[in-house]
């Protein structure tokens, strides 16, 4: 399960890495509101182990999602080097 939270957690680095600033909760489907609730607890983590900064999120819609928007995302210098890092070990 860790190996599985990692990689998510690398795969939304990537995004941040490449410029995406903005995580938005789905206009419908609770299966993809789960995924997206899932997304911001790896975003809280990543910011919590300070790779990057953002917006707190406020409560979701009800029944829909937990989280509202994670907004402001951007890499810090160590999500930048941990970047670098991973794609020098590939």
């Amino acid at each position: 399960m860790e190996s599985r939270w990692a990689d998510a957690q690398m795969a939304l680095l990537k995004r941040v890495g490449e410029g995406e600033t903005a995580f938005y909760p789905p206009r419908a489907s609770e299966q993809r509101g789960a995924e997206f609730d899932e997304s911001v607890e790896h975003l809280l983590a990543l910011m919590r182990r300070g790779l990057i900064t953002c917006r707190e999120p406020g409560p979701g819609r009800h029944g829909a999602t937990q989280y509202d928007a994670v907004l402001d995302v951007a890499l810090t210098a160590e999500g930048q080097r941990v970047l670098d890092n991973s794609s020098e070990t590939q």
